[in-house]
């Protein structure tokens, strides 16, 4: 009786262990899913920065491409 007790309690133990891991792992997914999306947006912010300097633009190109540069930094900060 009291062996079918600590066999449950152990199966119970490993139960929790095997859902703590693949919430480990979920996470650990989730975090490499951020970053990697943080880096997609640096490389745009740096596409567009380079953008600024290769040629003269008009004022309300510059405007757009000023206003989509703080969009990306502010999706960037929320990351």
């Amino acid at each position: 009786m009291l062996k079918n007790k600590i066999d449950k309690i152990i199966e119970l133990k490993e139960t929790m262990i095997r859902g703590k891991e693949r919430e480990i792992e979920d996470l650990t997914l989730e975090i490499k899913r951020i970053v990697l999306n943080i880096n997609v947006t640096e490389e745009t912010i740096h596409k567009s920065h380079n953008g600024l300097a290769v040629a003269p633009m008009k004022g309300s190109d510059f405007s757009v491409l000023r206003d989509h540069l703080s969009y990306l930094e502010k999706r960037k900060d929320r990351l």
